[in-house]
């Protein structure tokens, strides 16, 4: 062999070692159990923002198809609704246990206490007062969690009173990421509530 193959070859182990080296330095990202700590806390204290997205909602009554536009301000949630139940538009709004909806010029009033509400006021059989977390991609913290999935952090399965929400998609929104894309489900009532295309406006943006 000669004297620049030798050197060459003697070098071999002097490069593994340093490659070795500089992965073993390498900076561990925070393990999941923390990063979701940190997604809960950020979307938490979200207490102000907007958002708009496609819906699509399946149940045994009937199907129908909105335009969802959700301003959200401390505990006042305002919903307009474009296109769902054969009429042109749908304002509810939520603060407390007082539930409006507004459809063609006439406003009713409803106690949005319990989870029959909105069915019982728009015909969309969903509980109204745990959509605000479920959008954020956190658990309803006045119902007990039966299953928690979790991927890269974030929530990717929440089971609660018998209702499933899966995230398929996160969209980054302000100095984090929000869910994009989510299905929730009801397997006993047989009822499917589709989001897509959600698009977020948070005040620092």
């Amino acid at each position: 062999m000669s004297t620049g193959g030798k050197r060459a070859y003697n070098a071999l182990p002097v490069i593994a070692l340093s490659i070795l080296a500089g992965c073993a330095i390498q900076p561990a990202g925070p393990p999941p159990a923390t990063q979701w700590q940190t997604y809960q806390e950020r979307a938490a204290s979200l207490t102000h923002w907007d958002l708009s997205a496609k819906v699509a909602l399946r149940w045994r009554g009937g199907a129908e198809n909105a335009s969802l536009n959700w301003s959200q301000a401390n505990d006042r949630s305002e919903v307009d609704l474009s296109g769902p139940f054969g009429a042109g538009a749908v304002r509810i709004t939520q603060q407390g246990d007082r539930l409006e909806v507004e459809r063609g010029g006439d406003r009713s009033a409803y106690d949005s206490s319990t989870p029959e509400t909105l069915a019982a006021a728009t015909g969309w059989p969903i509980p109204v007062s745990a959509l605000p977390f479920w959008l954020r991609g956190l658990p309803d913290p006045d119902q007990s969690i039966e299953q928690l999935s979790l991927q890269d952090g974030r929530a990717e399965e929440i089971r609660q009173g018998g209702w499933k929400i899966s995230y398929t998609a996160y969209t980054p929104a302000g100095s984090g990421s929000l869910p994009a894309t989510l299905r929730i489900t009801h397997a006993g009532d047989n009822i499917s509530l589709r989001l897509v295309n959600a698009r977020w406006a948070l005040p620092d943006q």
